[in-house]
């Protein structure tokens, strides 16, 4: 099954985890599966996790590409 998820024109603010992604959190375990996660014009502000990804944390076990504009 393939999953895409995508967030835009909007923003994320105040969020807290008490361990990892404070605003975000994506996890994949299964290679076969090809996700395609897009983030589009959105403003992270002040987000805390008490462990990795204050604003947003990717797991996966596929290969990843960011692009930042």
């Amino acid at each position: 099954m393939r999953s895409n998820v995508t967030i835009t024109n909007t923003t994320l603010a105040d969020n807290f985890a008490s361990e990892v992604g404070g605003a975000v959190y994506a996890l994949s375990q299964d290679q076969s599966r090809i996700s395609v996660m897009q983030i589009v014009n959105v403003n992270f502000t002040n987000n805390v996790a008490n462990s990795t990804g204050g604003a947003l944390e990717v797991r996966s076990k596929s290969p990843q590409a960011f692009e930042s504009s």
